[in-house]
């Protein structure tokens, strides 16, 4: 504004700027009001999610083994009952079998092992194809993933994975990759690592724990992801005022790859990758020795968590991935993903995290190596990260109690959706990607015989 302009339109200049200014503020603060609001009612409508849930539990009876269409036929109630049925269905058929210690505690003595069960493909292929199916690397998940194994083992006849048919491929179910958490209810294994952020050679582990701790805003979020005492009655609904500072300032998705990603510098702290390759992996990777030099490999991992409940989702490796299996699983799957994919879908937040493969440094670097997750949706994700936060805190402050007890069922919960519907739509999605893994080795198979000369 000039000296020169007439006193009164300056005044009047002065006196709209100073209603704009006004009006300016009331409706900032009215918005911040608004959004308020609606922040003060969306948590409290989640935190009456939760006291529903927890009040008014899952109470749907298991179904009679003796009928057919009974998914209970294949769910197992805890780790040692699926062993038990893993180990009966693959000498039913005439499967290979392999048992390995894992990890004995030395509280119990009780063994905790990996079970593996081989059906031997066309000789004539010299198990140059291989499909390898993977359950409960995330311990507690292993629900899932074992019946989907009791349930294909139970569908060849008696002896029938002693006579492999032309073309067919070598066929490897891994039953309890990590089972002291499927049979103790933890995602992590005997010493607190999380296995599949620990599928690693030793010096990318070393890269990894030089890495910022921070890289995905772990520590940002230390007050929400680690409790500095054993939970108590209330602890599981009063815990989410901890994350309500975190998600204001940085938002659910940063929340997620802060936790999803992983972290190499606190052993007591969740999703640890560890600071050295786990027994696990060494183990697994010597099961898997006679099959290095394979020429094709597609594994299917089985995991539990993320997504819509009772959905699966394929989570790959990278787009070519996508592309070569696209054709083969996606007429039937509900998404296939990446970690970079633009959507929000289960595979969102991953692309900073590392040793996540089951059978990556098990197979030979020339190998055709296809690694897919079957990731199947159970309660929305706030239920899973509680169940997570809560029993690890349990299990770090107050080992064996009644408390420690209650949070692993409150964990269990998270992973494990205890209906017909939902286990049904398990072993369905199971069984179909099975069958398009299988066919689509075979015609593979078919491929390289129509070559030779």
């Amino acid at each position: 504004m000039t000296s020169h302009w007439p006193l009164h339109f300056a005044l009047v200049l002065s006196y709209r700027d100073t209603q704009v200014v006004t009006n300016h503020t009331q409706m900032l603060g009215c918005s911040r009001c608004l959004f308020s609001a609606t922040f003060v009612i969306g948590f409290v409508a989640v935190v009456g999610m939760l006291l529903l849930r927890d009040l008014f539990p899952v109470t749907e009876p298991l179904c009679s083994e003796t009928d057919h269409g009974c998914a209970d036929r294949y769910f197992s109630l805890n780790y040692f009952h699926a062993r038990t049925r893993f180990r009966a269905a693959a000498k039913r058929c005439g499967a290979g079998t392999i048992t390995k210690s894992v990890y004995i505690d030395p509280r119990t003595g009780i063994d905790y092992t990996m079970d593996v069960a081989i059906v031997e493909g066309d000789a004539a292929l010299n198990n140059s194809i291989v499909l390898l199916h993977t359950s409960g690397v995330h311990g507690v998940e292993g629900f899932a993933g074992s019946a989907i194994q009791i349930a294909a083992l139970e569908a060849f006849s008696p002896g029938e994975c002693t006579r492999p048919t032309p073309g067919s491929p070598t066929k490897i179910f891994v039953h309890a990759v990590n089972p002291y958490g499927f049979a103790e209810l933890r995602r992590f294994n005997e010493n607190n690592v999380d296995l599949n952020r620990n599928s690693l050679t030793p010096e990318e582990l070393t890269e990894l724990v030089r890495r910022d701790p921070n890289i995905a805003g772990y520590e940002s979020f230390r007050s929400v992801f680690e409790l500095t005492s054993a939970p108590t009655w209330h602890t599981q609904w009063t815990m989410l005022f901890r994350a309500v500072g975190g998600l204001i300032q940085h938002g659910m998705p940063l929340l997620k790859k802060a936790l999803v990603t992983g972290q190499y510098h606190d052993p007591k702290g969740i999703y640890f990758g560890g600071n050295e390759v786990q027994a696990s992996h060494t183990i697994l990777a010597g099961i898997l020795r006679p099959y290095f030099d394979a020429a094709f490999v597609l594994s299917i991992d089985v995991h539990t968590g993320l997504g819509p409940s009772g959905v699966d989702t394929l989570m790959l490796n990278s787009d070519e991935q996508v592309r070569e299996l696209t054709p083969h699983f996606g007429p039937t799957a509900y998404s296939i993903e990446t970690p970079t994919s633009t959507n929000d879908g289960a595979s969102s937040g991953y692309d900073l995290a590392r040793g996540i493969s089951t059978c990556k440094h098990k197979f030979s670097p020339k190998a055709k190596l296809w690694d897919v997750t079957q990731e199947f949706g159970t309660v929305p994700g706030i239920f899973v990260a509680r169940g997570v936060i809560l029993e690890n805190a349990a299990h770090q402050f107050s080992f064996g109690t009644d408390m420690h007890l209650r949070m692993k069922l409150l964990k269990k919960n998270a992973f494990f959706v205890q209906t017909q519907a939902w286990k049904n739509a398990v072993l369905r999605r199971g069984a179909v990607v099975l069958s398009e893994a299988d066919r689509m080795l075979r015609g593979i198979a078919a491929s390289a015989k129509s070559e030779q000369p």
